[in-house]
């Protein structure tokens, strides 16, 4: 016997490979009053409650009958009414009694109707819907149905092939069946309007439809947020874990300190009993050493007054060198100052430096090309010296000894010659001298600038800085004359301090001693 939950699967299954197998004979039907009426009749039996269904089966085969005949009888004939389903005759009261009862009985009853040879049809079970489920319609697997039903109340009629998909529900075949209702013309005004109420409850059922698919969205959102806190809740549960893990670590340290601070108390036990033999020993010698104590206290208050007095004196001392200090860091950042100020203006006299050197190379440069000038010049004087000289030479040959004009001639000649080039070396005298003259000015100059250019920078920055200095020199000088006044007022206070210090140095020597002494005469006390 199966279970009540698997009873319900088989009519489920059952009921779908009905519809399945009614759909060609739906679309044969030559009126289509009797097309309505059949899709009307289907709508309520989808819409029945789940404790009808095997009354569903019964209504489901009985009317594939009338439709495998191409006629509706009675109770299919008109609209069905209104409430639950009600049985159509005593016989199938009996038969449903007996469904109950038997599950087997049930199943055979509804495939009888059906078809005859289970091989032939795929009878897919229900499966869960889900996003997935209902986006993947389109896949949807090829079931041939082609088959001969034999049974009493089916002739042999061949059924068409058909697509059952694994996640079919009774909306997908209904509309399946609206889409080829529809091809087909309609021939009366009552038609239309029943096509129009039937599409009415088609656009409900699918609003329905996509209300679930986006209840199906939002509870997969809120379980991805569940999951996402289950992970946090993970991490802190390690995290806590941990911690449980520091805190046994910590529990066994402090079993082991607990462990060594009671072995430690044992041992002050046995040292508190010690200690009390050596505190009745130690009272008696502590009223020999409170009478030294006193006396040694009076000294030191007398030493404390005279000491506190020198502090008092070392802070007047200490101040005017305080301020001293001071002044003396200003005056080192004033000379910071002045020597940043001296960098500068040694800058600027390299830089003065630099631009004499170019001006002085400058002229030599011109000197040089002058005195190359004038070599030139000897050099063309030497070669018409040379040139004349040679003339003369030819024409005393080539001349007539005995021609006295002809030696006048060249006596004047010669005459001339030499005013030439007594004039040419007076004019190379000349140039030179101007040449020297004006290198001489050049270079005075140039040194006269230099010497103005330093001139004014020294005078501009040590007239203004000489004076501060002075003043700051002029300061110091009084700042240190007072010190040394006030150093020696100090050293002569210092030579009675001193005289009170040694004779401090000598009661804690003798007290001291007598500590030692007093040390050697007591025993020794076992512990």
């Amino acid at each position: 016997m199966a279970s009540y939950s698997d009873l319900d699967t088989k009519y489920d299954d059952d009921f779908r490979s009905g519809l399945v197998k009614i759909k060609p004979f739906i679309l044969d039907l030559q009126k289509q009053e009797n097309v309505f009426l059949c899709r009307m009749w289907l709508e309520k039996l989808i819409k029945s409650e789940p404790s009808e269904r095997a009354l569903r089966n019964v209504y489901l085969e009985e009317l594939c009958k009338h439709v495998k005949n191409n006629d509706l009888d009675a109770p299919f004939n008109t609209s069905p009414a209104e409430g639950a389903l009600q049985p159509i005759n005593p016989s199938s009261e009996n038969r449903i009694c007996n469904e109950k009862s038997s599950d087997q009985e049930t199943v055979e009853l509804i495939e009888t109707s059906l078809c005859t040879d289970e091989t032939n049809v795929d009878c897919q079970k229900d499966e869960p819907v889900t996003e997935e489920g209902a986006q993947s319609t389109d896949s949807e697997e090829e079931c041939c149905a082609e088959q001969y039903c034999s049974s009493e109340s089916l002739d042999s009629v061949p059924c068409v092939n058909t697509r059952v998909d694994s996640n079919t529900s009774y909306e997908s075949v209904q509309e399946q069946l609206q889409t080829e209702v529809e091809e087909k013309p309609i021939s009366s005004s009552k038609t239309s309007s029943n096509e129009s109420l039937i599409k009415g409850e088609l656009l409900q059922l699918k609003n329905e439809n996509n209300s679930l698919k986006e209840e199906i969205k939002d509870k997969n959102n809120t379980i991805h947020d569940l999951e996402i806190e289950r992970g946090s809740l993970n991490e802190k549960i390690l995290v806590l874990n941990k911690n449980l893990e520091n805190v046994n670590v910590e529990l066994k340290q402090l079993q082991d300190f607990e462990k060594g601070f009671l072995q430690a108390r044992k041992d002050v036990e046995l040292w508190i009993g010690k200690y009390k033999i050596l505190d009745a020993r130690s009272s008696e010698m502590e009223n020999s050493y409170l009478k030294k104590i006193e006396d040694y206290e009076n000294s030191t208050r007398h030493l404390k007054t005279e000491i506190e007095k020198l502090r008092l004196n070392e802070e007047k001392i200490t101040k005017p060198f305080e301020d001293q200090q001071l002044e003396l860091e200003l005056s080192n950042k004033k000379i910071e100052a002045l020597e940043k100020e001296r960098s500068v203006l040694i800058k600027m006299n390299e830089k003065l430096e630099k631009n004499i050197k170019e001006m002085t190379e400058k002229y030599e440069e011109k000197v040089n090309t002058q005195y190359k000038e004038i070599a030139q010049l000897k050099n063309r004087l030497q070669e018409e010296c040379d040139r004349m000289k040679t003339e003369i030479k030819s024409m005393r040959d080539t001349s007539v000894k005995d021609n006295d004009e002809v030696k006048l001639q060249l006596k004047t000649e010669i005459s001339d010659y030499k005013l030439k080039l007594a004039n040419l070396t007076n004019e190379m005298n000349e140039k030179i001298r101007q040449y020297e003259a004006k290198i001489d000015t050049i270079k005075k100059t140039t040194e006269m600038e230099l010497c103005m250019q330093k001139m004014t920078l020294i005078s501009d920055f040590s007239v203004a800085r000489q004076k501060e200095l002075e003043n700051i020199i002029s300061v110091l000088d009084q700042k240190y004359q007072a010190r040394l006044i006030e150093t020696e007022a100090f050293k002569s206070e210092s030579k009675g301090n001193q005289e009170i210090n040694q004779e401090v140095l000598q009661l804690k020597i003798e007290l001291d001693e007598d500590f030692k002494q007093e040390s050697q005469l007591e025993p020794n006390i076992p512990i």
